[in-house]
């Protein structure tokens, strides 16, 4: 069934996910598409099985959670990886959400810890770094089963986090965490816009150079970053998508942010 085609059978299970009244009153109309559907989703996870913090990785929440006997338990977002990493950041960033990096050293990075922040409670500075293996809300274990009889994280595997960072991680060209983590999704989305050709990876080798060639600090090259996507977005507004003219704008755009960036 294609998906213009779906009709919802209409609900049947008379179980809730309590939701605060804020998410409805104040931030529905001032949350993009990316940022409501990741809360709606972490408040599953988390409200939803009785919790007040759950791990959920980037995989779950672009392709939902499966359990061990191959039951679907959800869907995930119905967002791509750049989109939901968006949200995440655009929620972290206005202080509706709170999220932990988990790490440990069995297995690398690890699923996220994402919690709502509540009120009196201080506003964080981007995503923090926990390095543990299990969060610490309200005394639950991530395994614990919840009163509904659900495992929150009754999945195959955890590992999309340490897969995807290995991919994009290589010794000669990668600075501080703080950079990557902030170029990565910025990098994610134009590739997607723009038709890149190359691997993400190749591509963010190639801004983190041009980065460090510049002497520029995060914030003043991620200005540079949207402004010479504007300027691509601009020069190239009459090729038409569907078009012949239509091709990988990713090499012109890191022309014009070479040369916004040189210029300091």
């Amino acid at each position: 069934m294609a998906a213009d085609d779906y009709v919802f059978q209409g609900f049947t299970s008379p179980t809730y996910t309590q939701v605060p009244d804020e998410l409805f009153d104040e931030l529905m109309p001032r949350l993009s598409e990316s940022e409501l559907k990741v809360l709606l989703y972490v408040v599953r996870r988390t409200f939803g099985f009785k919790k007040s913090a759950d791990d959920i990785s980037l995989k779950q929440m672009v392709e939902g959670i499966r359990k061990r006997d191959g039951t679907q338990l959800d869907n995930g977002t119905g967002l791509s990886r750049p989109s939901v990493t968006k949200g995440v950041r655009g929620l972290v960033a206005m202080g509706v959400l709170s999220a932990t990096r988990n790490s440990s050293a069995e297995r690398g990075d690890e699923p996220t810890t994402y919690r709502l922040r509540m009120a009196g409670e201080p506003l964080e500075n981007g995503i923090a770094r926990g390095g543990k293996d299990r969060y610490e809300g309200g005394g639950d274990d991530v395994t614990t089963t919840p009163r509904n009889g659900i495992a929150p994280q009754e999945t195959v595997e955890q590992q999309t986090v340490e897969q995807d960072r290995s991919k994009l991680r290589t010794a000669d060209t990668m600075d501080v965490d703080g950079s990557r983590d902030v170029l990565l999704p910025l990098v994610e989305d134009i590739a997607e816009e723009f038709r890149d050709a190359a691997p993400v990876r190749s591509t963010l080798t190639r801004v983190v150079r041009i980065q460090r060639e510049s002497g520029l600090d995060d914030e003043a090259f991620v200005a540079r970053v949207y402004r010479s996507r504007q300027l691509a977005k601009e020069r190239t507004a009459s090729v038409k998508a569907g078009e012949p003219g239509r091709r990988n704008l990713v090499p012109y755009w890191l022309a014009i942010l070479e040369d916004l960036a040189k210029a300091g």
